[in-house]
């Protein structure tokens, strides 16, 4: 049995881990104004009404971009396939020009699309409102792509795999160590998907809403 935490008397790591145990998908969220490109890579994104179709994400307020985010016009949400760890730890370290020698296509308000994603979303800037430590910016979705490509998902501090559901009848068809097991990153190239028609937005957005978390 564990014991119960109150979120006050504890140290932000000990929360950010509790957190973690709800698996999200990874983006590469970009954006650009007056010729300055931006990119971060956040978990932190959620869809928040079909109609108007509405989603947002959060960014560190000491975040050196931003203050182009709240600028731009516009920003696109690229969900990162399963083979893109690569630009998900480009987009979140310190690299000087995160875009360097990467295939992109501009979008509206000249955001910046990545090529071979999930899925792409290209949004107009709707909101940005105060959330603690964070900015919580909302976005109208004008455009947006569904390549049926099977996404990279974050657990517990490691990349994983979203694979199929057993369905077993108990909890303890669970065996810890094949949980355990699963949240680590699996080195090999994974099959690609079979090809998905596109959706209507709304289904779309639908879909995101079982994964994505505020």
């Amino acid at each position: 049995m564990t014991t119960a935490i109150a979120a006050s008397t504890t140290d932000t790591r000990t929360l950010r881990r509790a957190l973690g145990n709800f698996a999200t998908g990874i983006t590469v969220i970009t954006a650009q104004h007056e010729g300055v490109r931006a990119g971060v890579t956040a978990n932190s994104f959620s869809s928040v009404s079909l109609d108007p179709p509405l989603v947002l994400w959060c960014l560190d307020k000491r975040s050196g971009s931003a203050r182009l985010f709240q600028q731009a016009s516009h920003f696109a949400i690229n969900i990162l396939a399963v083979d893109q760890i690569g630009l998900s730890k480009r987009f979140a370290g310190g690299q000087e020009d995160r875009f360097a020698e990467l295939a992109l296509q501009e979008g509206l308000g000249g955001c910046l699309l990545l090529e071979h994603t999930s899925a792409s979303f290209q949004c107009a800037r709707h909101q940005i409102l105060d959330g603690g430590d964070h900015w919580i910016l909302l976005g109208r979705v004008e455009v947006f792509e569904d390549h049926g490509r099977a996404p990279l998902v974050y657990h517990q501090g490691a990349y994983s795999l979203v694979q199929p559901h057993p369905a077993p009848s108990s909890p303890s068809q669970y065996p810890a160590k094949h949980m355990a097991a699963r949240r680590r990153e699996d080195p090999r190239r994974p099959g690609a998907q079979q090809p998905r028609q596109r959706q209507a937005l709304k289904e779309a957005l639908s879909s995101l809403m079982a994964t994505a978390r505020t």
